[in-house]
C-alpha cells in the first residue's frame, strides 16, 4: 500500500509540476512575441540596427531575440547599444583609444563598444570572480587570441599596452589592478557601485585616478538613491569622487527602449558624465 501511495504521490506531483512548467512557457512565449512585436514597430530600434554592428550577440541559447533584416539580435544588445549611443553623444567615445570597464557582467558592453568603435584598440575589462571567467570566454569566442587573461598576467609582473594598434582585450580580476601601468581615455561603469561598500568603490576610484582617466560614464539603478537595498546611495558616490577632485558632473536620465515599470519614479535610469 505504502508502494502504491508513493508512486500516485509522485505522479502526482510530477503532473502539478509539469502543468506549472508549461503555463510558465506559456507566459513566456507571449512576453517575448509582445517584447519582438514593440521592438519592431520601434522607430529608435530601427535606427539603432542600421547604424551599429549588432551581430553575433544571440549565441549561447539565447531566446530573447528579434530578426531584423535577416539579423538575429538579442533585447538585451539592443538595450545596451542604446545606452551606448546615448553616452557616445556625451563624452569622448570616438576619439578614445583606450577603455577600461570595471562590473561588464558577461562581456556583451565589450563586445558592443569594440565592433562599433574601431578607434579603441586596448580595452581593459575588470570583474570578480567567477563572473571575470565567463566574460572572458565569451569574449574570446568572438575575439580569439587578443584576449589576454588571467592565465597570461599572473605571470606578468606589470601589465600595460602595447604601443601599436594592435586590438588588446585584457580580462583580469580585481586583484591583478596593482599591477597596471595604463592611462585610460574613457571608463565606463554600469549598475555595480551602488552594490559594492564604500572603501571597494574608493579603492577602485584611486585606481582610476592613477590612470589618468580622461572621461567616465556611469549608469545607476533609478532608485539608487532611495533604496535601502544598495549599501551605497548615487550621491554617496557622488562625494566620493569629489574627495577625489572630480567636480565636471553631468547627469542626464537614461531612457530605455522597452520599460515593463509602469511608475515613474522608477521608469528611467540615472546617466552620470565626468570628464
Amino acid at each position: 500500500q505504502k508502494i502504491i501511495f508513493n508512486i500516485f504521490n509522485q505522479s502526482f506531483i510530477a503532473k502539478i509540476f509539469n502543468q506549472q512548467i508549461n503555463l510558465t512557457n506559456k507566459y513566456l512565449n507571449r512576453f517575448l512575441s509582445a517584447s519582438q512585436n514593440y521592438y519592431l514597430h520601434n522607430d529608435k530600434v530601427l535606427k539603432l540596427t542600421k547604424n551599429y554592428d549588432l551581430s553575433n550577440t544571440t549565441g549561447f541559447g539565447c531566446i530573447s531575440k528579434i530578426k531584423i533584416n535577416d539579423l538575429e539580435i538579442s533585447f538585451f544588445a539592443l538595450e545596451m547599444i542604446n545606452r551606448i549611443n546615448e553616452i557616445r553623444g556625451l563624452s569622448n567615445l570616438e576619439k578614445s583609444k583606450t577603455y577600461c570597464e570595471i562590473g561588464g557582467g558577461f562581456g556583451l558592453n565589450a563586445q558592443l563598444i569594440l565592433n562599433n568603435f574601431k578607434n579603441i584598440k586596448k580595452f581593459l575589462y575588470i570583474d570578480t570572480y567567477p563572473t571575470i571567467f565567463y566574460g572572458t570566454e565569451y569574449l574570446r569566442n568572438y575575439f580569439n587570441n587578443n584576449v589576454i587573461d588571467y592565465s597570461e598576467t599572473i605571470e606578468m609582473k606589470e601589465i600595460k599596452f602595447s604601443d601599436d594598434d594592435k586590438l588588446q582585450i585584457f580580462c583580469i580580476p580585481s586583484w591583478e589592478m596593482k599591477k597596471l601601468n595604463v592611462e585610460i581615455d574613457h571608463f565606463h561603469n554600469a549598475f555595480s557601485f551602488v552594490e559594492m561598500t564604500e572603501n571597494i568603490v574608493v579603492n577602485y576610484l584611486n585606481y582610476l585616478k592613477k590612470f589618468k582617466t580622461k572621461s567616465q560614464s556611469l549608469i545607476f539603478y533609478p532608485h539608487s538613491n532611495t533604496s535601502d537595498v544598495v549599501p551605497i546611495k548615487l550621491e554617496d558616490i557622488k562625494k566620493f569622487y569629489k574627495n577625489l577632485n572630480y567636480c565636471n558632473f553631468k547627469q542626464y536620465k537614461l531612457q530605455k527602449l522597452l520599460n515593463l515599470d509602469l511608475k515613474p519614479e522608477t521608469k528611467d535610469n540615472d546617466l552620470i558624465i565626468i570628464d
